[in-house]
């Protein structure tokens, strides 16, 4: 069974932050999207054995009513085996009528960008919605029966306080939903913050709101599970595990990336190349050596971390072979432990998970 993912490239407004492949919205390039979008499903879907999808964006809940349906309609011949099914969600562009759309496509979870509730954070980095409009979002998702909801909150903007992350996430919690993923900002290079100069807080500071981040959301139930991802017992994201296990997934869309048959690839980010069907911007092949280091460099962001049993079944060498000289480094330096034959980073090793991480890259991946 594979994860699709399917890029929608569109928002309402563009947020300070992103770097992601999206453009403001505009009904005639829409329009030609989709008329693209449905001749890419047709060549490149060729199977339907697909466990969980995940529409995101950009913003995929902007298109109307009438482009939510077709979209949805698109997509669904291949949905059929489907038990995690996600679409992002900006909370001002929701409305009962989309949800009535999304519960009939079988649609049965949701992420919402919340980020933030200081009302001058959301406007510096240039969201639209308020909280009675997140309230009301998770209100019309029950009603309609969509109840794996899951909420995005950033830390370390600019100015920001971990007051501010409390507020936040005191929100948050009074929603009764099962899941929380958290950002810390990265200012990427072809963001509006990069443009005007802006910087994220300093380590320090990042370091302890991550921590209160952790500790806050314990104290309310969420079990931390992967480095930005907390859920109540049995909401973990199906389709988010597909990455963290390192298994095969298909991007569809101008700006989607996937992972296939021992290659990744980006697709487009150019309107007039997807436009006449040329899908790809990059086709990387994966040596094993590559194929090795991400499968470890993916598995320790779980807090279980990964099965050695996995990695033999995979590559079929002994991980404790291969790596020998850096699981035995890492151990003695107790950032990572092994019990019953899975490899994870110690309480210690998880702070600095990606320092654990490159203890195992090697000159020849």
């Amino acid at each position: 069974m594979k994860a699709l993912y399917i890029h929608v490239p569109f928002c309402d407004t563009i947020c300070a932050y992103c770097d992601f492949c999206r453009v403001k919205s505009s009904q005639p390039i829409i329009e030609k999207w989709l008329d693209a979008f449905q001749v890419e499903v047709e060549d490149r879907l060729i199977e339907n054995e697909y466990d969980t999808i995940y529409i995101g964006g950009g913003t995929p809940t902007c298109l109307n009513e009438v482009q939510l349906e077709r979209l949805l309609k698109c997509i669904q011949p291949y949905t059929k085996n489907v038990e995690e099914y996600t679409i992002e969600i900006n909370p001002e562009t929701l409305t009962l009528k989309k949800c009535s759309i999304l519960k009939k496509y079988g649609i049965n979870r949701a992420s919402i960008g919340v980020q933030t509730v200081n009302e001058d954070l959301l406007k510096l980095i240039n969201r639209k919605h308020t909280k009675e409009e997140v309230i009301q979002c998770i209100k019309w998702l029950k009603k309609k029966g969509i109840t794996n909801i899951s909420c995005d909150c950033m830390y370390s903007l600019p100015t920001q306080t971990i007051s501010d992350v409390e507020d936040t996430l005191a929100f948050i919690s009074s929603l009764d939903i099962p899941h929380v993923s958290i950002y810390s900002l990265t200012i990427e290079e072809n963001s509006q913050f990069k443009k005007d100069g802006y910087s994220s807080l300093d380590e320090d500071m990042e370091a302890d709101m991550y921590e209160f981040i952790i500790k806050y959301l314990e104290s309310h139930w969420f079990i931390q599970y992967e480095i930005s991802n907390f859920a109540k017992p049995g909401y973990e994201s199906a389709h988010n595990m597909h990455y963290w296990k390192y298994d095969d997934f298909v991007g569809l869309s101008i700006g989607a990336s996937g992972k296939e048959e021992n290659c990744r690839y980006d697709c487009t980010t150019n309107f007039m190349e997807y436009f006449r069907h040329n899908y790809f911007k990059e086709i990387i092949p994966l040596s094993q050596g590559d194929q090795m280091f991400e499968f470890i460099m993916m598995g320790l962001r779980l807090k279980n971390g990964f099965d050695m049993n996995d990695f033999k079944k995979r590559f079929q060498y002994e991980f404790s072979e291969v790596y020998k000289k850096e699981l035995q480094e890492a151990m003695d330096r107790n950032l990572l432990v092994v019990q019953q034959n899975k490899v994870k980073c110690s309480e210690q090793g998880y702070k600095i998970c990606n320092t654990v991480i490159e203890m195992f890259m090697k000159d020849n991946n």
